[in-house]
């Protein structure tokens, strides 16, 4: 037997392996979670079909449908909350918010067999954030005859365009030469939250896959060697994806930029915009998206920053958040904030420490400086959106972080 004959080859079958892992997962949560059951998924339904209508923007409405409302949280739910057309048959039942309407109640209720209530006009507090993803799953759920069919539509759609990203960070990230621990950290950063909204309409189905193709695909870079060209515009497509859908978008471009400044140098990447192509054309169409985003935050959400002396009072506020939000970003589900078991979250957590650890212990003098960048780049963005968040009057939501 010659050397190594035998031996299995892992060259392909471990990010294949990961992927599929990655599909069947979200493909249990399309189908699998009662409709409306996911965190805001009714309001993400209603202003996908309005804006696939042609309403981008609907009339103001006092009228908060699907949120309690409460006296800290009202000024800003006014200010997003919008009125807007959406097909006849095709409108949201009710049953599924009746567990946001009322949280005294039980989860059962949404999974009652409710039709369209055949209203013409509703409202979603949805309705003044950024539009330009919402036209995607839109137009394919109008096809639909009912709601529930052009949800789960809606949710196939997210949920294609959120696993071919989460594809592209697991084929960046492989490396032939270390084998399936090239993969440890993506296993961890797509915990069982990223996979559950993967799988729900929504703008975070495929704003948090686009943020770990673009950092998959910056350390892949910075490793050096030859590099195939989609990976190049899988980053470009990432970073334009990311700072469309969100209103904060422009603010992930910066750290992005920041975090590629760390990793590679000015000189370098001020090289790589004037011999690359895909660099030009990639940086012209973030630049588009997020003067886009900017002027629409401008014309209608109107977001306002913190003052200084509002910031020390908001990290006192911020503080009962943590331990929360860290439960958000590994598992909470849908509506009804439905945990995993509280080992699971430590666990889960040791697990990280653990890796960023090793990390810094085996890697290089310049490895540990990319490290060290990295988790710079995510204190300061995640402490810039917690501020941003606790200024509307909501909590700290960590699936937002």
């Amino acid at each position: 037997m010659q050397p190594g004959q035998g031996r299995l080859d892992w060259s392909g079958l471990t990010p294949a392996a990961v992927s599929a892992g990655f599909v069947l997962l979200v493909a249990a949560w399309i189908w699998g979670n009662p409709p409306g059951a996911a965190a805001d998924e009714p309001e993400h339904y209603v202003r996908a079909l309005s804006v696939s209508m042609g309403t981008w923007i609907g009339a103001p409405t006092t009228r908060v449908r699907r949120f309690p409302e409460d006296p800290e949280r009202t000024p800003f739910l006014r200010i997003i909350t919008r009125d807007v057309p959406v097909p006849p048959g095709l409108a949201a039942p009710a049953s599924w918010s009746c567990f946001v309407d009322d949280h005294t109640g039980s989860g059962a209720c949404l999974v009652r067999d409710g039709g369209a209530d055949g209203a013409s006009h509703q409202s979603t507090y949805q309705g003044v954030y950024p539009p330009f993803y919402y036209p995607l799953p839109g137009v394919v759920m109008r096809a639909a005859n009912d709601p529930v069919t052009a949800l789960l539509v809606g949710r196939a759609v997210t949920g294609a365009i959120g696993l071919g990203l989460l594809l592209v960070a697991a084929y960046a990230l492989w490396d032939r030469a270390t084998g399936p621990v090239s993969l440890l950290g993506l296993g961890l950063a797509v915990s069982p939250t990223v996979l559950s909204v993967a799988g729900t309409l929504s703008t975070s189905g495929v704003e948090i896959p686009a943020g770990l193709a673009a950092i998959a695909v910056i350390l892949r870079l910075a490793r050096g060697g030859p590099v195939k060209a989609w990976l190049s515009w899988a980053l470009a497509v990432a970073i334009v994806i990311l700072v469309a859908v969100r209103p904060l978008g422009p603010v992930y471009a910066i750290a992005l930029f920041g975090l590629g400044l760390a990793v590679f140098g000015p000189a370098r990447l001020a090289d790589a915009s004037r011999r690359s192509l895909v660099a030009r054309v990639g940086l012209v169409a973030i630049l588009a998206a997020a003067v886009a985003n900017v002027i629409w935050d401008r014309m209608y959400m109107h977001q306002t920053l913190p003052s200084l002396r509002e910031v020390p009072g908001l990290l006192v506020q911020a503080a009962p958040y943590v331990s929360e939000s860290v439960r958000e970003m590994i598992g909470v589900f849908g509506q009804t904030d439905t945990l995993m078991p509280s080992l699971a979250y430590a666990l889960w957590g040791l697990a990280v420490v653990g890796l960023i650890a090793a990390a810094l212990q085996v890697g290089s003098h310049r490895q540990r400086r990319q490290v060290e960048a990295a988790i710079r780049a995510v204190l300061l963005v995640g402490l810039f959106l917690a501020l941003q968040e606790l200024s509307t009057g909501f909590g700290i939501n960590g699936l937002q972080l």
